[in-house]
């Protein structure tokens, strides 16, 4: 978060309460004005807790304590500014994949599974009986490709059309009786190169 602005880092926060405090931030008022608003950021742990460490130096030092403001201001907003340059460069699938699952629950999900043949995981492994929905559980990890512990999955995990038309590729020619390992890649020019010729 010090480095660079994190998508989705105030998903059901208040962002209102947020930008309250980064403004604090950003025009130098003390710690003893602004720390009531810490509350608000104690879902987003790393930085509540980089706050509360660093309220007396965030006192003593102004420029870091903008820089810090400005930040979590601009983490308020990137969001938008990253849907509009997603919307911008999306590909069709990718578009079509948004508006196929912009409402999603566990439900759909299943459904959705089911028509693409993965049906509800059954294990024949048997375990205590205090693990066993836990066994359940990581079947259907195996299965579907996402771990989402204690949590239902609500989508399918985007693909990418690239690599699995490369992976494709790699396929049909390992079946053919080439090895993977001597799959044709494309050679990168490297500064010994250059020097030889």
């Amino acid at each position: 978060m010090l480095a660079e602005p994190i998508m989705n880092i105030f998903a059901g926060q208040d962002v209102r309460r947020v930008e309250r405090l980064a403004h604090a931030l950003m025009t130098g008022l003390p710690s003893s004005e602004w720390g009531y608003l810490l509350a608000e950021l104690r879902g987003v742990v790393f930085l509540w807790q980089f706050l509360v460490l660093m309220r007396p130096q965030l006192n003593d030092l102004p420029l870091m304590a903008r820089a810090v403001g400005e930040l979590l201001y601009f983490c308020t907003t990137v969001d938008d500014e990253a849907m509009k340059l997603w919307d911008a460069n999306a590909t069709a699938d990718a578009l079509q994949f948004q508006a196929d699952w912009e409402v999603n629950n566990a439900g759909k999900y299943t459904e959705w599974l089911a028509t693409h043949g993965i049906h509800p995981a059954e294990t024949t492994i048997k375990g205590h009986p205090q693990s066993e929905a836990r066994l359940v559980e990581q079947d259907n990890e195996v299965r579907t490709g996402q771990a989402w512990l204690a949590r239902p999955c609500l989508r399918p995990v985007i693909g990418n059309s690239r690599a699995a038309k490369a992976n494709a590729t790699r396929a049909r020619s390992k079946r053919k009786g080439n090895d993977s390992c001597t799959w044709p890649r494309k050679r990168v020019e490297t500064t010994k190169d250059k020097e030889k010729s």
